[in-house]
């Protein structure tokens, strides 16, 4: 405060000395008084208009924090159920698995290079072109269930991602308000 005193009788002196004007003492005390109880004011409304502004960027953090939750826990609800159903239609499909593929279709088994390249395919790598040879062959209702529980995990999956791409698609919604 002393600081801002000191700078406005140093300007005041300044330019009443380049205009060539005389002035008491007393008068200059008064102005400088009067410029350092509006200086001050002034600082007092900046410093309460900085509190201002940090209370409501935090209000508004908070609301947006509450309504990601809100989001998030609709979401993983949504997910949750979704993947039971896509699991227990799955298991219906493979329940029907003897219905649609009967016990005497066993006469006509899969070879045993077919199960190694579906197991490679399922688990991401290549079979091994030795290992055929050794391979038994697959019934063809084995095959089937083996086919049909895949392709639930696929869609639970696929349910997974778009479970996620809501929940991406609302946080950045929230964060844009």
């Amino acid at each position: 405060m002393i600081d801002i005193i000191s700078i406005a009788i140093g300007a005041l002196r300044r330019v009443f000395v380049a205009l060539k004007t005389s002035i008491s003492g007393t008068t200059l005390v008064l102005i400088c008084v009067a410029y350092a109880v509006g200086s001050l004011n002034g600082v007092h409304s900046e410093r309460s208009l900085q509190k201002i502004a940090l209370a409501q960027r935090a209000t508004g953090a908070a609301v947006a924090e509450i309504a990601q939750a809100q989001a998030a826990e609709r979401i993983v609800t949504n997910y949750v159920d979704r993947v039971r159903i896509v699991r227990q239609r799955g298991a219906d499909i493979i329940k029907e698995v003897p219905v649609y593929v009967p016990t005497d279709s066993n006469r006509c088994a899969l070879p045993g290079g077919w199960r190694l390249l579906h197991d490679a395919a399922a688990g991401d790598y290549l079979p091994d072109a030795t290992s055929i040879a050794d391979a038994p062959p697959a019934d063809a209702q084995t095959a089937a269930a083996t086919v049909a529980d895949n392709y639930a995990t696929c869609h639970a999956v696929r349910e997974q991602l778009a479970a996620i791409q809501q929940f991406e698609r609302e946080r950045a919604a929230v964060g844009d308000q």
